[in-house]
């Protein structure tokens, strides 16, 4: 599933990803990066990466560094998360047994607010490639007193209606 969300301008030898408000994502990878639409500080969410290998790879191993921070658990396929680093790391993975894909859930913290970038690399045999697909992730919009902006709206519209209506009413013409 391809969502557009942010242009990403990759820099392959340092593996660093620099995110520069909605566009698309990066595509044509042999490995792919799915996140959600956006986060809520302190809302744990599943982070995948499909892998597909090119044809005759022997060797694969994924390397993925979310935000500085953020809490990462359940990471699937035997994978780790190296602290001194601060990336979740899967292989090396031999002939046919790469996954289709690898996954973590990741948790932003309290005091996360704006757009967050996630950067990676698989190697398929020894040649790194960055991490495409999906790259930054933006904060969500908060509801405002749980009807969110859209019902703000409609609430704002008719309190406006219901005070010029009854402007109208109450009104008495000049004499």
């Amino acid at each position: 599933m391809k969502r557009k969300h942010y242009r990403a301008f990759i820099l392959t030898a340092s593996s660093f990803a620099v995110c520069a408000g909605s566009a698309e994502t990066v595509s044509a990878q042999n490995a792919v990066r799915d996140l959600p639409a956006d986060y809520a500080p302190g809302v744990t969410f599943p982070v995948s990466i499909s892998i597909s290998p090119p044809g005759g790879t022997a060797v694969v191993g994924v390397e993925e560094q979310p935000p500085i921070g953020w809490v990462v658990s359940n990471i699937s396929h035997s994978g780790v998360f190296d602290t001194q680093r601060q990336k979740v790391k899967w292989g090396p993975f031999f002939g046919g047994s790469v996954p289709p894909a690898v996954s973590y859930d990741i948790g932003p913290s309290g005091g996360s607010s704006g757009e967050q970038c996630f950067t990676g690399t698989a190697s398929f045999d020894g040649l790194d490639q960055p991490i495409g697909g999906e790259l930054c992730i933006p904060h969500s919009v908060p509801a405002v007193s749980g009807i969110g902006l859209a019902g703000l709206a409609v609430s704002l519209f008719v309190v406006g209606a219901m005070v010029l209506s009854r402007t109208k009413r109450t009104a008495r013409p000049h004499r």
